[in-house]
């Protein structure tokens, strides 16, 4: 433990001093408006990218490649709340002591409060394993037995708006409609390719007017028995929760990527998989 709090002092030292170099170096090359945020706000980001590498590495021996974006943007958001203490330090020296080094003196002890609070909130926040990685790909699901499954297209079966399926999607497939009443689920509005992946899996999609999470795509289809309903796809927020909204089980399966995907769709992922983080840190 005492290694622990040396190495993490050290870090956030070095964290400290790059920043109050990098607002050193604003004020001494930037006489314009508001020059005391803009140096307070250049030193936060220079002094973010530094400690988030350190805390990664050396501290948290976090190797989570997979999630690295959302594990930034939460270590970001959790940096907001202990800048807001940092900033009111630091302004509050910078107007009421009549000096000019008040300012550091300020920041210094900003941060030395501010990255004490900041280790908790990381170690219970960020640098955690989520689920999201365990969870196997459609074709690994396993066995499903008499249930009505409602199957996702696009990132389950195929990548956002693609239409060839893997040889191996194909076989998962056809053994999931042996057992099982399959139906297919997408919120795309791309009629032709729609029609492709039906034809090649022959299955229907249940219902092309309604999108998901809607409940009204569950009138369009035959369920024999509703506590056997199972919804399988690669969103949170869309899949998920329509699941939730009709009572079936939802099974979220790794999400296909062709790493081509437009700008609005990787923004989608995005949003689809911090949603996906936060709801689970919520039950943690």
């Amino acid at each position: 433990m005492s290694k622990l709090i040396i190495k993490y002092s050290a870090f956030a030292l070095i964290a400290i001093f790059g920043n109050i170099i990098v607002q050193f170096m604003v004020f001494n090359n930037y006489t314009g408006p508001y020059q005391l945020l803009v140096a307070m706000a250049c030193g936060t980001v220079a002094s973010l990218f530094i400690k988030y590498f350190l805390d990664k590495k050396f501290i948290f021996y976090f190797n989570n490649k997979r999630n690295n974006i959302y594990n930034f943007a939460l270590y970001s958001f959790n940096g907001v709340f202990t800048t807001l203490i940092f900033w009111g330090i630091e302004t509050a020296f910078y107007i009421f002591l009549p000096f000019g080094a008040a300012k550091y003196i300020g920041a210094f002890i900003g941060l030395c409060i501010c990255y004490v609070i900041k280790y908790h909130l990381d170690k219970r926040f960020v640098f955690v394993e989520f689920p999201y990685d365990k969870l196997p790909a459609f074709e690994d699901i396993g066995d499903i037995l008499d249930m009505t499954v409602i199957l996702d297209i696009d990132g389950t079966i195929v990548a956002d708006n693609c239409d060839e399926i893997a040889a191996e999607t194909m076989v998962a497939v056809e053994t999931l409609k042996k057992h099982n009443t399959v139906y297919l689920c997408t919120n795309s509005f791309n009629r032709i390719r729609n029609a492709k992946v039906e034809k090649l899996l022959g299955l229907k999609i249940a219902d092309m007017k309604h999108k998901k999470p809607s409940k009204k795509i569950l009138e369009t289809m035959f369920v024999e028995n509703p506590s056997r309903l199972v919804v399988i796809g690669d969103k949170f927020l869309t899949d998920g929760l329509f699941a939730k909204r009709i009572g079936a089980q939802f099974l979220m399966v790794k999400r296909k990527l062709s790493f081509n995907e437009p700008l609005l769709v990787k923004v989608i992922n995005f949003i689809d998989g911090m949603a996906y983080h936060f709801a689970y840190l919520s039950k943690k």
